[in-house]
């Protein structure tokens, strides 16, 4: 009798969950932060933004303590009072205290007003440093968009900016006007290409089909549901509920790896069944006041795992099927991407540029990284390799499927 994992597959299991016990597999391959800074003669008014998983995680607090939501913006404001810095004209600029300001569901935002001994525009420039965040965490990023205000266009001129652990210093000597839609073409692709759990879904993807025109279909049924959430959230007419989300981005992952193992081992029902007592077990813990998700979400994840993995033992139905769920799975990572967008804000009176930018350089990261993956995957399929081909991808489901579910427990945990 054939074992419905192979060794490979269990090793490859536990090297998934260990890794995703390191700081690199929250959310994302980088934390992410924002700000947004207007200059206006000698006031400068900014707004930082980041997500309360993240600010957790920069604060070292328990990954299974949720804080207070106070907790975290007093600790917000105590980083950036020390680790952000504004100079016009080698002279400091003195800023108020930071103070909350209102922000999407699983977001933080604080703001504060910097008076300048001169003005941009006399001075020629501005010298900004941010600190903050990168003694703990160095492959963190932070993206400042910076506004000055009296230009020509009435909302005035534009550019955005990109902080590291090795460049946390700049010169803002050119804050001009440049190519909105080439911008946010350049922010999309950046964001696909460091989106762990994004490239992680097109693995899965790209794992599962058996042919490349099934692979055609899988990513524009993919690209046509991210970009209709995407549209909706930075539009506002959906706001969703982003700590949600982004537990519901692991669960698709895991979804389509234990496919490919449940397919390829032909063990579909065993697998189906632990998913769901799993999530099952969950949402009683949940029904008995514990911690996660609600409870209407787990029993439909568990419900849906059940049946969907008992449904696609019928090659033909799982044919038949994949583009719908691959839409469906892209309206939730569709809103991932959104929270992003929203956070680092569109350019002033340019919507349609900067959306259609960051969505086709989403879609150009995407297909760079399937294109990468396509000539081993080819090799795979040679009838010399058929020996080794089966027990390797197997053993890459189970890695990616132990990567979804520590996401989806980990982020549904602190919902």
């Amino acid at each position: 009798m054939r074992s419905p994992m192979s060794s490979v597959a269990v090793l490859s299991w536990i090297l998934g969950l260990m890794l995703a016990s390191t700081p690199a597999a929250w959310g994302h391959a980088r934390s992410h932060s924002f700000s947004d800074w207007i200059f206006n003669e000698g006031t400068v008014h900014m707004t930082f933004t980041v997500a309360e998983l993240e600010a957790q995680r920069l604060y070292g607090t328990d990954e299974f303590r949720r804080p207070s939501q106070e907790e975290l913006l007093r600790l917000l404001a105590e980083a950036l009072a020390t680790g952000v810095r504004l100079e016009i004209g080698g002279q400091a600029c003195e800023h108020t205290d930071y103070g909350a300001l209102p922000s999407s569901s699983g977001f933080l935002r604080v703001g504060s007003r910097f008076t300048c001994p001169r003005s941009l525009a006399a001075a020629g420039g501005a010298d900004l440093t941010v600190t903050t965040f990168f003694d703990r965490i160095p492959d963190h990023l932070h993206f400042a968009k910076v506004r000055r205000l009296g230009g020509e266009d009435a909302s005035g001129s534009l550019s955005e900016w990109v902080f590291s652990a090795d460049e946390q210093s700049r010169r803002l000597s050119q804050v001009g006007e440049s190519s909105v839609f080439l911008r946010y073409l350049v922010l999309g692709v950046e964001h696909i290409l460091i989106g762990l759990d994004h490239l992680a879904f097109v693995l899965a993807l790209l794992i599962l089909c058996a042919r490349l025109r099934d692979l055609v279909w899988l990513i524009t049924g993919f690209t046509v549901g991210h970009s209709i959430t995407l549209s909706l959230a930075v539009l506002g007419w959906v706001e969703p509920d982003i700590p949600v989300i982004e537990a519901f981005i692991g669960f698709t992952i895991a979804l389509v790896a234990a496919e490919h193992v449940a397919r390829s081992t032909r063990s579909f029902r065993p697998i189906a069944a632990a998913g769901a007592l799993a999530l099952g077990a969950w949402a009683l813990v949940k029904l008995l006041g514990g911690p996660g998700l609600p409870l209407v979400t787990l029993v439909g994840l568990a419900a849906f795992t059940a049946f969907y993995l008992n449904l696609a033992q019928d090659d033909q139905w799982a044919a038949r099927s994949r583009p719908a769920l691959t839409i469906g799975f892209g309206l939730v990572h569709g809103f991932g991407f959104a929270s992003v967008l929203m956070d680092l804000g569109l350019a002033p009176g340019r919507l349609a540029a900067s959306l259609l930018g960051f969505n086709l350089g989403v879609e150009m990261g995407q297909l760079m990284v399937v294109a990468l993956l396509l000539v081993p995957a080819a090799i795979l399929r040679l009838e010399r390799f058929r020996s080794i081909r089966d027990p390797l991808l197997n053993g890459v489901a189970a890695f990616l499927c132990a990567l979804g579910l520590f996401w989806l427990v980990q982020r549904g945990l602190m919902v």
